[in-house]
């Protein structure tokens, strides 16, 4: 995986002092560069829990409608539709809890079905066969935040070969609030061939990946 061409290329400004612009900011960019490094993102999960609360939409319209009409009156069936509606809501958060585990994005395999992108030989071995857990750890009012990789299955980053990398926060956005893509995509990139090339040491122990890159 070659690193980009690290030429400055801002987002549009945000409020600096703002962490919830920011954290959505680098949650977004991470995905981004993710993606723009062959692996394509598991929709899978995502796909599931826009199904479930779709479901549970539907329902609740079927409930508005037949309440203002008066053809539901017994209350048995009205506790039936709010049993089932209850279902659909935590089943949605079920798969986030239990099967996403929180991860910000999860992926395929490097170069499956990623427009002829062709995978490397470190992103083809076990660690990364099928696919990645990528998430951004980032505590309100912190200086620092954490980029954490791991195997797919590995969906908390618990592994003892999970690659932790710290960065300021603002390492990549300047005084004025412009935030400097490239530059992080070049940081992220480092950071999964740092994985892939079998560097990482748990995420109690951050990876200086600016060495072990090189």
């Amino acid at each position: 995986m070659s690193t980009p061409t690290t030429h400055a290329k801002p987002r549009d400004a945000i409020d600096p002092y703002d962490h919830v612009a920011l954290r959505r900011m680098y949650d977004d960019a991470t995905v981004s560069a993710v993606i723009a490094a062959g692996y394509d993102e598991d929709t899978r999960t995502v796909d599931a829990k826009i199904f479930l609360e779709i479901c549970a939409v539907i329902i609740a319209c079927v409930a508005h409608l037949a309440f203002a009409r008066g053809s539901i009156a017994r209350s048995g069936a009205q506790w039936a539709l709010v049993a089932i509606y209850a279902v659909f809501v935590g089943g949605a958060h079920g798969v986030a809890k239990f099967v996403e585990r929180d991860a910000l994005v999860l992926t395929r395999r490097r170069g499956v079905d990623a427009d002829g992108r062709e995978p490397t030989k470190t992103s083809m071995n076990a660690r990364c066969a099928n696919g990645l857990t990528v998430r951004v750890r980032m505590e309100r009012f912190d200086e620092t935040f954490s980029l954490l990789v791991s195997g797919k299955g590995d969906k908390r980053c618990e592994a003892s070969d999970a690659l932790r990398c710290d960065a300021s926060v603002g390492d990549f956005v300047d005084e004025g609030g412009e935030f400097f893509e490239d530059e992080y995509e070049a940081y992220v990139w480092r950071a999964l061939e740092a994985f892939e090339r079998g560097k990482g040491r748990g995420k109690e122990a951050a990876v200086p990946i600016e060495k072990v890159c090189d």
